[in-house]
């Protein structure tokens, strides 16, 4: 009997590290952290201490970058390093309100200095075969963001974003359509790319106490279109369909703002080049 528990796999909180070895286990943080591990069994080469720590933007070096309506959903969680066998899953909770025009993604930095998307395993067959056991029936009323990985980095960020829509795009083109905004698209010619790449669209609607003053003096705003990945020249000219704002005058000018770089504050905004091609509909 005693051979048979000791092959058990552990269910046990941590406060800050736990120690895991080939029989697996699901740990839980206490406090109320509501930060999660499950290591299925045989997934551990040789025992590890993972150690997991919440810390304050303070207390990073080098924070993930944000852009405009961007920000951490949670604490940054910094981690041992460490790579398995098998995927393991982490829960982490956000405290952020979610709605239909904002997702939750996951940014992941080897060495604290560079972030980048962090996208889960698909082949986790042992994961869900081991999350159906009775170790794992723990359920709470909280918002968690589900991470699965070989490879246990140094941190993880959790970030709320508004919502992309992303296609993959080639030399041959093609067009990127908001579902939030049917008004909102993108066309991307022919040849106006050399290879494959992920391309996205998003519209951040700006809250109305940052265009009060506009809106005072009979202006409008439209909202913020952002088209992914930043800072990339095309071999051709890309179109963007933008709403127009709805002001009831007689006589109206549009004005066209971009910013150059991600992260730029809106009042650092600069107005597009007079050679750029408008289309007023």
């Amino acid at each position: 009997m005693e051979s048979e528990s000791e092959d058990k796999p552990n269910k046990m909180d941590f406060l800050i590290s736990f120690l895991v070895d080939a029989r697996g286990g699901s740990m839980t943080g206490s406090r109320k952290s509501g930060i999660r591990m499950v290591i299925p069994p045989q997934s551990a080469e040789q025992p590890v201490r993972i150690t997991c720590r919440q810390l304050r933007p303070d207390q990073v070096l080098t924070l993930p970058p944000l852009s405009e309506g961007e920000g951490l959903a949670c604490r940054i969680l910094q981690l041992t390093p460490a790579t398995f066998l098998a995927p393991v899953l982490m829960e982490v909770p956000y405290f952020t309100p979610l709605s239909d025009n904002r997702e939750i993604i996951v940014l992941r930095s080897e060495t604290g200095k560079k972030w980048t998307v962090h996208l889960n395993t698909t082949e986790n067959s042992n994961l869900t075969s081991f999350m159906a056991t009775s170790i794992n029936n723990l359920k709470d009323n909280i918002n968690t963001t589900t991470i699965t990985t070989l490879k246990i980095p140094q941190y993880f960020a959790i970030i709320s974003r508004p919502r992309q829509e992303t296609i993959s795009v080639g030399p041959d083109g093609g067009v990127v359509d908001s579902q939030l905004n049917h008004q909102v698209q993108c066309l991307f010619p022919s040849r106006s790319l050399t290879k494959q790449i992920s391309v996205g669209i998003s519209v951040f609607s700006i809250n109305k106490c940052f265009t009060k003053e506009m809106t005072q003096q009979a202006g409008a705003v439209s909202p913020v279109i952002t088209v992914e990945p930043r800072r990339r020249k095309f071999h051709k000219a890309i179109t963007v369909t933008i709403p127009v704002p709805d002001v009831k005058l007689p006589t109206t000018t549009t004005q066209v703002e971009r910013n150059p770089q991600p992260g730029y504050l809106l009042q650092m905004r600069e107005d597009m080049p007079i050679e750029t091609e408008l289309m007023v509909r």
